[in-house]
C-alpha cells in the first residue's frame, strides 16, 4: 500500500504533464480488456455481437506479462473487464501475472457471466496468491423477471445469484475479498428500482453500485440514446445509494468519491459539458483485448498497438499520436461519464471534493 503515499507526487506530476508535457508518467489507473466474447446478450450493450470477438485475436497469457513487464510501477488499480473475463480459462493467470508484476493496492473485476463454477474457481485462484483487495462488482440489474429480460437470458438471474452466494462462502477464506453489486439504470429499469433495493438489502453485499446507461464505442453501442430524466434519476440513485455505506474502510472511501461522482457526473449531464478536467491518456488508460492502448472506453481511439510496438506500453503513450488524443481532450472535445475515468479525474482534481461538501452546506 506503499504506493498510496506517492499519489500527491504523482497527481502534481499529470497537473504538470497537462499544463507543460513533462514529467513523463505512468498512469495510476489501467482498465483491461482480455475478452470481448460474452454469453450474456444484453439490450444496454453490443459487445457480443462484435466481429472482433474472435479468441485468436486476444493477447495471450504471455503477450500480456511481456505488457505487464514494461509497464512502471506507478499502477494503484487495473480494472480486468470483458466480455465475459471468464470465457477465458487462462484468466486468473493473466490477473496472477498483473499483481505479482505491477504491485497494483488494489484489483476490480466488473462481472457478468452465467458461469458460476468457472468464475467461483477462478477468483479462489487469484485468491489463494495474493493478499491484496480484490473487488468484484456483480452486475445486478433488477429482480429475476427485469434481470433476465435485460440479459435476454432466461436463467441468467439465477446464476447471478448462484456466483453472489459462492464468492461469499470464499469471502470466509479470503477476507481481501469485497463481493459488490453494480446496476446500470436504464429506460428498462429506472423505474423499477425499489424492488431491486429489497432483494438488495436481504442478499447484503458488501456495496451496491448503480450508474446510469452510458453510450460507449467499447460497448459498440455510440448512437444508442439513454431516454433519461437525469435530474430526477440522480435524486433517486442518491436515495438508495445512502442507505448502505459499507463498513470496510476501502469501501467508505469509495462510497465518499462516488458521491461526489454522482453530483459532478448529473451536471455534466444536465449541462452537456464537461466540468472537471479529464486526465484520460494522462493517468487513466485502456488496453483492448487485441492489444489496442485507448484514452478511455468511451471514445476508444487507438493511440497505438502493443502488439506492433513489442510490448512497449511508454512508446506508445508518450508518442505524437497519444500527443494528439491528448490535445483534443484538453479542448473539451468531448466529455462522459464513465466511472474509472471520473473517479481518477476527481482524484487528481482534489478541490472538487471541497466544493461538492461546500455545496451540501448551502
Amino acid at each position: 500500500m506503499g504506493k498510496l503515499y506517492k499519489l500527491p507526487f504523482y497527481i502534481l506530476g499529470y497537473k504538470l504533464y497537462k499544463a507543460l508535457h513533462w514529467p513523463k508518467l505512468s498512469p495510476i489507473s489501467l482498465t483491461l480488456s482480455v475478452t470481448n466474447r460474452c454469453n450474456s446478450r444484453c439490450r444496454t450493450c453490443n459487445l457480443w455481437k462484435a466481429s472482433v470477438s474472435n479468441p485468436q485475436e486476444e493477447l495471450t497469457t504471455e503477450e500480456w506479462k511481456k505488457f505487464f513487464k514494461n509497464l512502471d510501477k506507478s499502477v494503484v488499480w487495473l480494472t480486468f473487464s470483458g466480455g465475459n473475463q471468464f470465457l477465458r480459462k487462462d484468466f486468473y493467470k493473466i490477473v496472477n501475472d498483473a499483481i505479482a508484476i505491477t504491485k497494483p493496492c488494489l484489483v476490480n473485476i466488473p462481472l457478468s457471466n452465467r458461469d458460476v463454477g468457472e468464475t467461483t474457481k477462478q477468483v479462489s485462484k487469484i485468491l489463494g496468491g495474493n493478499k491484496i483487495p480484490l473487488m468484484v462488482n456483480i452486475s445486478l440489474d433488477g429482480t429475476e423477471e427485469v434481470h433476465n429480460h435485460l440479459r435476454d437470458k432466461k436463467y441468467s438471474f439465477q446464476a447471478t445469484i448462484r456466483t453472489f452466494q459462492k464468492l461469499k462462502e470464499l469471502k470466509k477464506r479470503f477476507p481481501q475479498l469485497f463481493i459488490c453489486f453494480n446496476t446500470v439504470v436504464s429506460k428498462h429499469n429506472a423505474d423499477l428500482l425499489s424492488p431491486l433495493q429489497e432483494l438488495v438489502l436481504r442478499l447484503k453485499p458488501d456495496y451496491w453500485t448503480l450508474e446510469p446507461f452510458q453510450c460507449r464505442a467499447e460497448f459498440k453501442n455510440l448512437g444508442g440514446k439513454s431516454d433519461l430524466d437525469y435530474e430526477n434519476l440522480f435524486l433517486k440513485i442518491k436515495s438508495l445509494d445512502s442507505q448502505k455505506i459499507s463498513p470496510y474502510k476501502i469501501l467508505m472511501t469509495k462510497n465518499i468519491i462516488r458521491q461526489v461522482y454522482y453530483y459532478f457526473a448529473q451536471r455534466t449531464l444536465l449541462k452537456n459539458k464537461r466540468m472537471i478536467q479529464c486526465y484520460a491518456a494522462i493517468a487513466s488508460a485502456q488496453i483492448s483485448p487485441e492489444g489496442h492502448v485507448w484514452e478511455c472506453g468511451t471514445k476508444s481511439n487507438i493511440l497505438g498497438n502493443l502488439r506492433e510496438s513489442d510490448y512497449d506500453f511508454k512508446k506508445i503513450f508518450f508518442s505524437k499520436e497519444a500527443d494528439k488524443i491528448r490535445k483534443q481532450i484538453n479542448e473539451k472535445k468531448c466529455f462522459c461519464i464513465q466511472c474509472n475515468c471520473f473517479y481518477t479525474n476527481l482524484i487528481c482534481s482534489p478541490s472538487f471534493f471541497v466544493k461538492y461538501f461546500l455545496m451540501r452546506r448551502i
